[in-house]
């Protein structure tokens, strides 16, 4: 008991050390369980990643990739019958309508297509909503769960100053999920929490 009491007075008295070992330690577990056989997290191989790098450029001879491109790939994948795609971008703004279309287009064809949007994450309610323009908060109210909760949330977060997939292509998306994480104390992310509070309702992680 003197030890247990002893370990809880120095992380109350200098928390900046021992709350940063203590996420180290807990690191360390998670590196022994990775790297013995029966105790890693089986690979599920119909979830597949799709990088974009420079050699993607490359190969298409181009400074970077436009809308057509990226309208490309969700045809694509939406013909292959994929369950969904998830795109972590946050497509901020409109650019020519001829690529636009063709980015709409294909997100209507394929309809299992999901963007970005970022969040501020804070502990308290936002005393008033930022400045944006009314279709955006027009989107997130009508996408906004209602979830039936049990127990106490406060702790929960609570989602300010949103920057979103510009509405036009969010509404012929499938959705949209928020890309924005907290670190902890020592600078590291370790936890994403999968529900967000916005206004009186939820918002849904990516």
């Amino acid at each position: 008991m003197s030890s247990l009491l002893f370990v809880h007075l120095l992380f109350w008295l200098i928390p900046g050390v021992f709350k940063t070992w203590n996420f180290q330690t807990t690191d360390q577990l998670f590196r022994i369980r990775a790297s013995v056989p029966m105790w890693q997290i089986p690979y599920d191989s119909t979830i597949v990643h799709v990088d974009e790098k420079d050699t993607t450029t490359e190969k298409l001879h181009v400074a970077y990739l436009a809308r057509h491109h990226y309208a490309r790939v969700v045809q694509a994948l939406g013909d292959t019958k994929a369950a969904a795609q998830i795109y972590d971008y946050i497509f901020r703004a409109p650019t020519l309508a001829s690529e636009d279309s063709l980015l709409f287009e294909a997100n209507r064809s394929a309809h299992n297509a999901y963007y970005g949007i970022a969040f501020s994450l804070v502990e308290e309610p936002p005393q008033q909503r930022p400045p944006r323009p009314p279709m955006h908060w027009a989107y997130l109210d009508s996408t906004s769960w209602r979830v039936t909760v049990a127990g106490d949330i406060s702790h929960m977060l609570f989602a300010t100053n949103p920057i979103l997939t510009f509405p036009e292509l969010a509404q012929c998306a499938r959705g949209l999920g928020y890309l924005s994480l907290q670190y902890d104390e020592d600078g590291v992310f370790r936890r994403a929490p999968l529900l967000v509070r916005l206004d009186d309702k939820f918002y849904p992680s990516f």
